[in-house]
């Protein structure tokens, strides 16, 4: 072997390691330039409640006393304290809590781990830079770069198990070794955590297509890795329905589930009661949603390329799993991008083959270079100009800025929310840790004299105070106190 051979070699084999790094430390300096991220939505509180759950070293926790003062959005408070998702967001943010000191290095993690299996899948096909910077052209569309890097809420975790199992899945043809079938099993054990239905459907449709399109010509592969899958999945159902047992006390009783009976039949509030859920799509709006998402606009003009590419078996299989799971997305359930992340490795690699083929082609060659430039120039963009302009107002930074003033006053606080009767339900400030009794402040919602007085008792030693939500300016008064009367 050469020396530039062998250097070479060298390059490749560190790459991946080398675009890891590069997510990794992009998402971290983003935040520390921009903002450490802030839970907004009502799931990135139930997942930052399993990260700290997990993180303590516990799978679920002891209910809460007075659980109607406590309850929130998506968390469980009978017959444990916990979140109704599956483990695997909660899982990477515990990863990050734990080794970092902060839950946002596991998106981070998630994403990182994420964009290098998909650079050595790409890698496969395209030349070394443009596999870098088509691994990286997900994160160059700035709504999937905010909401998977600096939110809680994004769909890093199911992308990282959905490009582990395709980079398996593909190295076990080309490579029949039972270490990249190991890959694609920890892939599939990862997406049956974060995303189950999806990522079930995604693996299982691909394992169907590739023994109809490859099983002749891969068979030895193909059984191999059917094997090590069906062994991951009876693996990811056995954990399923230990969770479920440690959560909900049976093991056939899924957390979403049975929050749903428990959130719909208490009656808390009105407030509660008036939530419905997201709103649905057509698979019109859903398509034009995910591909604004995954691709952005510059990259859509290169997808007539995939009529010129080669791989036309292989792009069948992957169209016909990208179509069954977006259907299967906008009709079961109101979908939002990060439900479909599970196929976003198969959406990447069309456009990366469809750009190849025009950009090894004399005659679209120069297309394919400009449109590929005009990608990183307007994501990039964009980018770096919500970085460098300071966050907006919004409630969220208002709930952070009255814990840090009660954290720097001595002692630990009780904090009783009142909302108004047509308070938005999306503007919700009742979230607490996995273990209330050791937070600093705890959040609940007014309920009455004696429910309050309950709730004091439960937790001694500790001030009260009564925010007003949806008065303006907004400030916290201590409790009991003359002129606040009760509702």
């Amino acid at each position: 072997m050469t020396k530039r051979a062998a250097t070479g070699s060298r390059l490749e084999t560190f790459a991946p390691l080398l675009m890891f790094i590069l997510v990794f430390a992009g998402g971290f300096l983003t935040a520390k330039i921009y903002q450490f991220p802030l839970p907004r939505v009502h799931d990135e509180f139930a997942y930052l409640l399993a990260a700290d759950t997990f993180a303590s070293g516990r799978i679920t926790n002891p209910p809460n006393p007075e659980p109607r003062l406590l309850e929130s959005f998506h968390v469980i408070q009978q017959p444990s304290y916990q979140a109704k998702y599956p483990p695997g967001q909660g899982f990477f943010l515990a990863t990050g809590q734990t080794l970092f000191g902060h839950p946002a290095w596991g998106i981070w993690l998630a994403m990182a781990l994420a964009t290098a299996a998909m650079f050595r899948l790409l890698r496969m096909a395209c030349p070394p830079w443009p596999a870098s910077v088509l691994s990286l052209a997900p994160l160059l569309c700035p709504p999937l770069f905010w909401q998977w890097t600096q939110s809680y809420w994004g769909g890093g975790t199911a992308y990282a198990g959905a490009a582990l199992f395709f980079l398996g899945f593909a190295e076990s043809i080309r490579h029949p070794k039972c270490r990249w079938a190991l890959v694609g099993a920890l892939g599939l054990l990862l997406l049956s955590q974060a995303r189950p239905l999806e990522g079930g459907l995604t693996c299982t449709l691909s394992l169907v297509l590739g023994w109809c399109i490859m099983g002749k010509e891969h068979r030895r592969s193909l059984l191999m890795i059917t094997c090590w899958m069906a062994i991951a999945g009876f693996l990811a159902l056995l954990g399923t329905l230990a969770y479920n047992h440690a959560v909900t006390g049976e093991a056939f009783s899924f957390p979403h589930r049975h929050w749903s009976r428990g959130f719909h039949a208490t009656g808390l509030s009105e407030q509660l009661n008036t939530y419905t859920g997201s709103k649905p799509r057509t698979a019109l709006e859903e398509i034009l949603r995910a591909g604004r998402y995954f691709i952005g606009p510059f990259l859509l003009l290169v997808l007539p390329g995939l009529f010129l590419a080669r791989e036309r078996g292989k792009m069948t299989g992957a169209l016909v799993i990208v179509a069954l799971l977006t259907a299967v997305s906008v009709n079961i359930s109101a979908a939002h991008p990060h439900y479909l992340a599970p196929i976003l490795p198969l959406v990447t690699g069309l456009v990366a083959l469809a750009w190849l083929a025009l950009w090894q082609h004399p005659r679209t060659r120069v297309f394919a270079g400009v449109i590929l430039g005009l990608h990183v120039a307007y994501g990039s963009g964009r980018i770096l100009h919500r970085i460098y302009q300071r966050p907006g107002w919004d409630r969220f930074n208002e709930r952070e800025q009255i814990a840090q003033q009660l954290n720097a006053t001595h002692g630990q606080h009780l904090v009783f929310v009142r909302y108004t009767p047509g308070h938005d339900v999306h503007a919700e400030y009742v979230y607490n840790a996995a273990d209330p009794g050791k937070a600093p402040v705890i959040w609940a919602r007014e309920g009455t004299v004696e429910q309050r007085a309950a709730l004091l008792e439960a937790y001694p030693g500790r001030q009260g105070w009564l925010l007003e939500a949806d008065r303006r300016p907004n400030t916290v008064k201590p409790y009991p106190a003359t002129g606040v009367p009760s509702p």
